[in-house]
């Protein structure tokens, strides 16, 4: 956050950041998540970046300490802002690898600026969201080259994503090893580690993009064109009842 302007709020006025700044944001950001589940709480939350907005922050331990098990828990499903929100929060399953994932498709969103369900129409369906993720998260090659539109994207990406899908739903993170990933990229494009970050949009000021939406409220439950499932490969509808864990 930058003053009282969100990181979106720029991304809409002025482009995309540089690929320096977005690894440089996501190297900070993996340190603070990092920090966040040593105290047992999971959130988007000292340094150049700051993760913040507690209000959807669950504990993923129980009082002895033991990670909670997986459970679907339909009154938290589909919370948060459903274009970052992991496959985990789309059935209301909450741990440490939610986190990881939301990040990625933060990086994905900040280099890129896209997601394939990150449309009004789609995201006035959550369960078609999850759907999309589910299958993009099975294929990663597709999704970055959907995103990135050409075969050549930072294969970095592809590591980190790829580690994120190996997590089980109660193991630690490796915040190394993708700290690792971030540092090497940032290494590759000249960045000086450990100097404070310097952010820099590198666009000329352009007509703002799509406003963020609260879809929900604003499309309400608006059906999805005809042809939607089959363009997507979907070949049956997803009940909420019948998600289960992405492993």
């Amino acid at each position: 956050v930058c003053s009282d302007q969100s990181y979106q709020k720029l991304l809409d006025d002025f482009g995309s950041y540089s690929p320096k700044v977005n690894v440089d944001t996501e190297y900070t950001n993996n340190d603070n998540l990092d920090e966040i589940h040593r105290e047992a709480v999971l959130s988007q939350s000292n340094g150049q970046v700051y993760l913040l907005d507690y209000g959807l922050a669950s504990k993923f331990v129980d009082s002895q300490g033991n990670h909670k098990d997986f459970g679907m828990d339909a009154r938290k499903a589909h919370d948060g802002t459903l274009e970052y929100s992991s496959r985990d929060s789309h059935i209301g399953a909450h741990s440490r690898r939610s986190d990881l994932e939301t990040l990625g498709y933060n990086l994905l969103d900040w280099l890129t600026g896209m997601l394939p369900w990150k449309t009004p129409e789609v995201l006035a369906e959550p369960d078609l969201v999850h759907a999309l993720k589910k299958n993009f998260m099975a294929d990663k090659k597709l999704l970055l080259k959907t995103c990135f539109k050409t075969e050549f994207y930072p294969q970095f990406l592809e590591k980190y994503l790829d580690y994120v899908t190996s997590l089980d739903f109660t193991e630690k993170p490796d915040y190394e090893y993708c700290k690792s990933l971030f540092k090497s990229e940032l290494l590759k494009l000249g960045c000086v580690l450990e100097q404070q970050m310097n952010v820099k949009f590198t666009d000329p000021l352009r007509p703002a993009l799509k406003q963020k939406l609260h879809y929900s409220r604003k499309f309400g439950r608006k059906n999805a064109p005809q042809d939607f499932l089959t363009r997507n490969g979907i070949t049956k509808p997803f009940e909420r009842e019948n998600l289960c864990s992405f492993e």
